[in-house]
């Protein structure tokens, strides 16, 4: 009990607030921070390795899951100019792996 409270309260307050169980709630948050990478000109494979995927394939069906777009669909409805070019590197900030992995 880090926060004074069981980890049944937190997710008893989770779902009644989102509407999402833990898992659920997790995979949205992931989708949509990827969304923002895959819009500000990121890559499908850095979108995926960023947000604590550890294979594209994986990354892909679960982006597809949850917006019912690839993220290649996704990034080509984007008006973004730089949607479509490929960075050279993944030069962003990572967070820690324990924040969204399995």
């Amino acid at each position: 009990m880090l926060l004074g409270i069981s980890t049944r309260t937190v997710t008893r307050l989770l779902t009644e607030q989102t509407g999402l169980g833990f898992s659920r709630w997790r995979m949205t948050v992931r989708a949509q921070h990827a969304a923002r990478l895959l819009a500000h000109g990121h890559g499908i494979e850095c979108a995926a390795e960023v947000i604590g995927y550890r294979t594209v394939s994986a990354f892909c069906a679960a982006f597809k899951e949850r917006t019912g777009k690839t993220p290649g669909a996704f990034r080509s409805t984007l008006t973004c100019p730089n949607s479509g070019s490929e960075p050279q590197n993944c030069a962003i900030a990572r967070p820690h792996r324990s924040a969204y992995s399995n």
